[in-house]
């Protein structure tokens, strides 16, 4: 008994620590929590420890092994909700409690195969760009990143940015629903087709050039090879943003 309540008052700190919780919403949260059977209570207590793990492992790396802890995290959490998790589980719930900006931010982090995943409309509507102000930027046909920097921070020359920043939510949700699609292949790639992925972000404020990994490489289910970049990216603080919003709509 002793050590439940010992573990009890840590999670409490790491609800206030990581997700900023008011000691309102905490006792909001125990009252949900008090009606959990045995097995959900202690999953909800594994997920937030290991959520407070993974921040102090993260201070200046973000590896593969995090990305996955963040998915399983997320995964335990639908457990928790809905008794069991999917891929269209998966999705819903970063789909349902993210905003438009988390979307776009991861949307443009993620590189597969060299392109963004909105890239082939990006492509169409920057021709139609050109054709209707008679101008003559260059169609990239890839979104690596580049050494060019804006506000210390890096971007591709592709307009994957501008282009998204003009879509209606549909098309947004869309190409999220893609990008999610993508990362849960990388999740089985590991999981159930033992092919290890390397994902490897760094934090190092002396070197200005973004940390990539170009030629990381997962495998799909019918066994195509994709190689997958990103830039770094606050992955950590979006998924937190997610199970926050849906801890917070809990009656």
């Amino acid at each position: 008994m002793n050590n439940q309540l010992k573990l009890i008052d840590m999670t409490k700190d790491i609800l206030k620590e990581i997700f900023e919780f008011s000691d309102e919403e905490i006792l909001k949260l125990e009252n949900w929590f008090s009606g959990l059977n045995k097995i959900n209570q202690n999953r909800f207590e594994n997920i937030l420890i290991r959520l407070w793990e993974i921040k102090e492992f993260t201070k200046d790396r973000f590896s593969n092994t995090l990305f996955l802890s963040l998915i399983f995290c997320i995964e335990g959490m639908i457990n928790i909700f809905e008794k069991e998790s999917s891929r269209d589980k998966f999705k819903n719930f970063l789909k349902s409690n993210l905003d438009d900006k988390d979307k776009k931010e991861l949307i443009l982090a993620f590189t597969f195969n060299e392109d963004h995943i909105c890239l082939c409309d990006a492509m169409k509507w920057q021709v139609d760009e050109n054709r209707k102000n008679d101008t003559s930027f260059e169609v990239l046909k890839d979104c690596s990143p580049t050494t060019i920097s804006r506000d210390d921070r890096f971007y591709p020359l592709c307009r994957c940015e501008d282009y998204l920043n003009i879509c209606n939510k549909e098309k947004l949700e869309e190409y999220f629903d893609k990008l999610l699609d993508n990362f849960y292949e990388m999740r089985n790639s590991e999981v159930h087709r033992g092919f290890p992925i390397k994902l490897d972000f760094r934090n190092i404020h002396e070197n200005k050039e973004p940390e990539t990994h170009t030629f990381s490489i997962y495998v799909t289910r019918d066994n195509k090879l994709i190689s997958v970049s990103a830039v770094d990216v606050n992955i950590y603080e979006i998924f937190i943003k997610a199970i926050k919003n849906k801890l917070k709509s809990i009656k």
